[in-house]
């Protein structure tokens, strides 16, 4: 069980306030104003996220345990470079928690020497009409519609930016999540484009030229998730789709795996992530 630093985590030193403590992730606000988190399992990681399978859920209860409790003071993460500490603000030295990183491995680095692995367009048709199916088949199971996926405000509103002349850059910060769905979106979308023809690609380009611009419109979670998908480092649960879908015609239990694992990321975050990667698989080439 390797120890994991993304690529896009900030440099040491930095201290940063948690602000959330789920079952699957801690969550912190860095001072640059998006979110960094750790996890416990490689198939959470992101590019800005630590992973420390050994002790993260001792590192978890206990910042579960003061974060849920008299909030009396801020609990904060402290990032060294060797050390991931868990403290209270002004109690220098007591840490509650403290996480070794000097073995971790850097995660989600782009290797520019090498070839990109693009799918083969006759695989396209393939890939995506057994992504719907495995998808439909999840709502035919019980998965309920929600945000854009159902008949609703969101959906409205989704549909009448898709006409927009800025689509699909003013999707960020669009719908409901912690991520914002159209963040989602937009993340499944540019994996899918790279997938099609590599990060330098036309639409790819343009579109993270444009995203920087409108950071400013979304949550911190929203943010860290789209400095991600700017640098061509989707979250580990895109970039397993994406190698599904590379070898979809082979192994399609493979591609139907990998989509119902993005499924159980949010309460709609992967499928939304999935729309996007959908809209992005087929789009035409200019």
């Amino acid at each position: 069980m390797q120890n994991l630093i993304g690529a896009l985590v900030p440099c040491p030193p930095w201290t940063a306030k948690i602000v959330g403590v789920f079952d699957v992730a801690v969550s912190m606000l860095h001072p640059d104003g998006s979110l960094v988190s750790l996890v416990g399992s490689e198939t959470r990681m992101e590019a800005r996220a630590f992973c420390h399978p050994r002790n993260f859920f001792d590192y978890r209860d206990k910042a579960r345990k003061h974060f849920d409790g008299p909030q009396e003071k801020e609990l904060l993460a402290a990032y060294s470079g060797g050390c991931l500490a868990l403290l209270h603000a002004g109690e220098e030295g007591i840490n509650l928690s403290a996480l070794d990183l000097t073995d971790a491995m850097a995660w989600g680095i782009r290797h520019r020497g090498r070839r990109e692995e693009l799918i083969d367009s006759a695989a396209v048709n393939s890939a995506a009409l057994a992504i719907r199916q495995t998808v439909d088949q999840a709502h035919r199971a019980g998965r309920p519609l929600e945000g854009i996926h159902a008949e609703g405000i969101f959906s409205k509103t989704f549909r009448r930016l898709k006409l927009a002349p800025d689509f699909p850059v003013n999707l960020v910060g669009f719908g409901p999540g912690t991520t914002p769905a159209g963040d989602d979106w937009l993340a499944g979308y540019l994996a899918a484009l790279d997938l099609r023809g590599g990060v330098c690609t036309r639409p790819a380009a343009e579109l993270r030229s444009r995203l920087p611009g409108r950071l400013e419109r979304t949550s911190a979670a929203g943010r860290a998730l789209l400095l991600g998908a700017i640098e061509g480092i989707p979250p580990a649960y895109l970039a397993d789709l994406s190698r599904a879908a590379l070898s979809a015609q082979t192994f399609p239990e493979s591609l139907e795996k990998a989509v119902s694992a993005a499924l159980l990321h949010g309460a709609t975050s992967g499928e939304d992530a999935i729309a996007g990667f959908l809209a992005g698989l087929q789009k035409r080439r200019k």
